[in-house]
């Protein structure tokens, strides 16, 4: 790919010599930090399929289940010790407690794929970004 830059000519006026050096200061500041930023971009395959980080993933989905059923062993204890006080309250409460349970699951077993959408969407973005700024400033 070609780039074309354009040149802006001081020709005899003092300001324009002004303009053009803050002018050619500025892209080189955007160039610098546009650099930066494409150091920065990582793809989610280099961070999803790094082994301290399966092993990060591994451990946390095993602390998750575990809660889960800590969680699980005191709600249905929660319903039936709520339902032997009222028993009128019990279908509320259980409803709740469904409900949340279905929902922590959910996100649970869901993790991994909301964490590679999470830095796909990052990625897309970024390079969006870099390629709007190249064509706001060379073409």
């Amino acid at each position: 790919m070609i780039k074309t830059v354009k040149r802006l000519s001081a020709g005899n006026f003092r300001s324009l010599v002004i303009y053009k050096f803050i002018f050619e200061t500025g892209v080189s500041a955007l160039e610098f930090v546009k650099e930066i930023m494409k150091k920065t971009i990582i793809s989610p395959t280099d961070i999803i399929q790094n082994p301290l980080y399966e092993r990060y993933q591994d451990g946390l989905f095993t602390l998750s289940k575990t809660v889960l059923a800590i969680f699980i062993v005191f709600s249905m204890t929660k319903i039936m010790s709520l339902r032997m006080a009222d028993a009128n309250d019990g279908p509320i409460v259980m409803n709740e407690k469904l409900v949340s349970i279905f929902v922590i699951c959910v996100f649970l077993f869901l993790y991994e794929s909301i964490i590679h959408w999470i830095l796909n969407f990052q990625k897309s973005s970024c390079l969006r970004l870099l390629i709007q700024f190249k064509l706001r400033i060379w073409y």
